[in-house]
């Protein structure tokens, strides 16, 4: 939501004051060192009768995890059926049905935001290529002014319209042929983040109208984030005071680990599989998350790419920039804004985005760079970001 025009909110009869969220997965980037009580042999716990927890797949193979406390000692288990629902609580749910409610927020975040899914909201959404205003859900309308937010943060650097840059990139990779100029200027014609409007009609339902012809949202730089922190919000409402919900590499943080320790969330190293860069120890309601090369270069013949691409040149990011990890305390929905910020600060490159993020209230960032001169990976932070890792 990349063009000169700034974002523009408005509502029919009235004015709209929007109220979005402030503050890629890379599927192992970020990886959950705590341990489950007893189940996985932390030798700083011994009961895990008060753990539930579940984990499993969803769209397009994406890994997640949902686990908590419980106010009981009754332990849920992915697999685990017919749990008796008379363990009520301060929320007004049984443990099955918290763990339910909060997995099948993630499951159908999938269903509405796959663009490769014809049947999703995104995709239908994305197929009518009309200037005029198109009805959403609430959750579409949430996503798109959580994007317009980061975009509005990051000076544009963050862009759910940046489709079709992907698209032609996909295409390149698998022709095995760099995209022209002129494909890529097509594209661009294309995008716009100021160009994409957020709005009710009449009867106050939202409406989404893209103010260039042939625009397409894509939501995958900060869905995923938003998800998990729509999950822990439901968990939350529901009593959950300790908790952590992961999809691929957005984690949201609540309370402390299940060892009644600060959560220990490891940093992979970019350049050495099974190793950690850094490991972070968190408490409270805490976003993380991370965007890098890890795991998913665009292969062009037999070069590289980023699969981040800069809605200014319309090609790739520089691959020195080898992740991007965003922690973000505070605000309505931080993962929302932790995702996005993933994305824009990768786009950004480390000078541009720890000096932004300087500004940021509750949000710092860790980059992990290679060395021009010796081609070793090195670290640059935000002055805060080290008060995580003791």
């Amino acid at each position: 939501m990349n063009g000169n025009n700034g974002p523009r909110y408005s509502r029919r009869k009235a004015l709209l004051v929007l109220t979005a969220s402030v503050a890629s997965v890379i599927v192992a980037a970020l990886l959950v060192l705590d341990m489950i009580p007893g189940l996985r042999g932390d030798p700083g716990a011994s009961d895990s009768s008060n753990v539930a927890s579940r984990s499993g797949f969803l769209y397009a193979g994406i890994p997640a995890r949902i686990e908590f406390m419980t106010d009981t000692g009754e332990a849920i288990r992915m697999n685990l059926k017919n749990v008796p629902d008379g363990d009520l609580r301060r929320g007004g749910l049984s443990t099955a049905k918290r763990l339910d409610g909060a997995w099948d927020i993630l499951v159908r975040t999938g269903s509405v935001f796959n663009p490769f899914d014809p049947s999703s909201e995104l995709a239908i959404l994305n197929s009518n290529q009309t200037t005029s205003p198109v009805q959403v859900s609430d959750w579409m309308a949430q996503v798109a002014g959580s994007a317009t937010t980061v975009s509005q943060m990051t000076s544009g650097a963050f862009d759910a319209t940046v489709r079709p840059l992907k698209t032609i990139w996909k295409n390149a990779a698998q022709s095995g042929v760099l995209p022209d100029e002129a494909d890529i200027t097509h594209a661009l014609g294309r995008m716009g983040w100021g160009y994409v409007t957020l709005l009710r009609d009449g009867e106050g339902k939202w409406e989404i109208a893209r103010n260039r012809p042939a625009m397409e949202l894509d939501f995958g730089g900060i869905v995923k984030g938003w998800s998990v922190g729509m999950a822990m919000t439901f968990l939350q409402d529901n009593g959950v005071k300790s908790a952590l919900v992961q999809v691929g590499g957005e984690i949201a943080l609540a309370g402390n680990s299940p060892s009644g320790r600060p959560w220990r969330i490891g940093i992979r190293h970019p350049l050495e599989p099974g190793s950690n860069w850094t490991i972070l120890n968190i408490s409270g309601r805490t976003a993380v998350s991370t965007s890098g090369n890890y795991e998913q270069p665009v292969m062009i013949g037999n070069t590289a790419y980023y699969h981040i691409f800069d809605p200014i040149t319309g090609r790739p990011i520089p691959t020195d920039v080898l992740g991007t990890t965003v922690v973000v305390s505070g605000g309505p929905n931080p993962n929302a804004i932790a995702d996005g910020l993933a994305t824009a600060f990768a786009v950004m490159g480390p000078d541009r985005a720890i000096e932004a993020a300087a500004k940021m209230e509750g949000v710092e960032v860790l980059f992990i760079v290679r060395d021009p001169a010796s081609g070793a990976p090195k670290e640059r932070t935000t002055p805060g970001f080290d008060r995580f890792r003791h």
